[in-house]
């Protein structure tokens, strides 16, 4: 479940320990109890033989790069490269006034409700889609719940988001509504999955609860990691064991992203003698954070490669997270990600390879200490170094994304006939 304007996702990880039953080499289910290097990807289906007309069914405008961390503009581009594609809006003057009310009374009341996990916001976003053609696209892309659940089209839909809202809805602040709103929002999430022809998951994680909560047949299940939204280097970009130890902290929410153990880690570093520093890049930071030794905190800036490039080791001690993209972008710029065993995570970190997993009550001395291991090691650090950029090129790119989403695509458009 994607959601424009808060950039998250949310569940219980607790929840997720499912062991899926019945298991079979090469199945579907079989590839999401894998873990991190498990992807539902089917080799026998091909990809189209030419070029579709594909509707891209989103709220925030895919063409513009500063919507949910670039990722639709990514997809976007990379779909324009080999297809025709539209961007169908389903927003409109109705789905504002509803938007807009509900902020007023969330304020007015200091309860959150979200529009787009509405009834009356998901019936107008059906209603403006009927403005469009539908029939003359082969297939539809959407990219969000609300927007496809009152959709009646014979053309195939593929839905693709990174979370349920059976995840959600205790696991991010702010998603638990009231229960008659958790319970709207649930049934929301489930006409889209009984709608769409083939779902796309960004992570393992949110594909097993989309089996176990919302009893979606595996067949139309996939496992897509995203790739990385920032201008990747065509090559590892050299580097040399320094005696200064450059960490880099990006992210939005200081607290979520987990700022404050990164901020101790730091500390700890200095405090045994390390010459470390810490660039945090995206977040506010109190002027108390902002005055700490060896710390820089800047504001969002669209552009953060530079600082990709001049960091040893990437830290996010994030609490929750449904995916990840920087993870993608660190691994592309052979950065070892030091991070959290929670949510989608381990589909992009795998612990000793492009980084370390560790549990989420891990303090900052424990990031300290896990740091110190690899950095004290040059060989080992220029090995994960090696392995991190590896993992980008086989896996977390678009170019990968691509290929994988077309034989998904195959896949509908050969069910739709059948």
């Amino acid at each position: 479940m994607i959601y424009w304007r808060q950039r998250s996702m949310l569940y219980s990880n607790a929840s997720l320990q499912v062991i899926l039953p019945h298991l079979t080499a090469g199945s579907p289910s079989a590839a999401l109890a894998g873990g991190q290097n498990a992807i539902a990807h089917n080799s026998g289906s091909s990809q189209p033989d030419s070029a579709m007309k594909i509707g891209l069914v989103t709220l925030g405008d895919p063409r513009r790069n500063d919507t949910w961390s670039g990722t639709p503009y990514s997809i976007f581009t990379e779909l324009s490269k080999r297809h025709e594609v539209d961007w169908l809006d389903p927003g409109g003057m109705d789905t504002r006034a509803i938007d807009l009310y509900h902020k007023a009374m969330g304020r007015l009341t200091g309860r959150t409700v979200r529009s787009y996990s509405t009834r009356r916001f998901a019936s107008a976003l059906g209603r403006n889609l009927r403005r469009y053609e539908l029939e003359e696209y082969d297939l539809l892309l959407s990219i969000g719940s609300s927007e496809i659940t009152h959709l009646e089209t014979a053309v195939p839909i593929v839905h693709l988001t990174d979370a349920t809202y059976a995840q959600m809805v205790h696991y991010y602040d702010g998603f638990d509504m009231n229960e008659k709103r958790n319970r709207d929002a649930d049934e929301i999430q489930r006409k889209a999955y009984e709608a769409s022809t083939q779902l796309i998951f960004a992570s393992s994680w949110a594909a097993r609860s989309a089996m176990n909560d919302y009893d979606v047949p595996e067949e139309k299940i996939n496992v897509l990691h995203f790739g990385a939204n920032q201008e990747a280097p065509a090559e590892l970009v050299e580097w040399d064991h320094g005696e200064k130890l450059r960490l880099l902290f990006v992210g939005k929410e200081y607290e979520r992203k987990g700022g404050d153990i990164a901020k101790d880690a730091v500390n700890a570093l200095r405090a045994q003698g390390i010459d470390a520093s810490l660039t945090m890049v995206g977040c506010r930071v109190s002027s108390d954070v902002q005055a700490s030794p060896g710390l820089r905190a800047l504001p969002f800036i669209q552009t953060i490669s530079t600082f990709f490039r001049e960091a040893d080791i990437f830290i996010l001690p994030t609490r929750a997270e449904a995916a990840g993209i920087v993870f993608c972008e660190a691994s592309a710029y052979g950065l070892p990600s030091f991070t959290t065993d929670t949510g989608g995570v381990p589909d992009y970190v795998e612990d000793g390879v492009n980084g370390r997993l560790l549990s989420l009550d891990a303090t900052g001395d424990d990031f300290a200490d896990a740091i110190i291991e690899l950095w004290g090691d040059e060989e080992a650090m220029e090995s994960m170094r090696l392995s991190a950029r590896r993992r980008y090129e086989e896996e977390l790119n678009w170019d990968v994304w691509m290929q994988r989403f077309e034989e998904i695509a195959q896949k509908a458009l050969t069910a739709s006939k059948g």
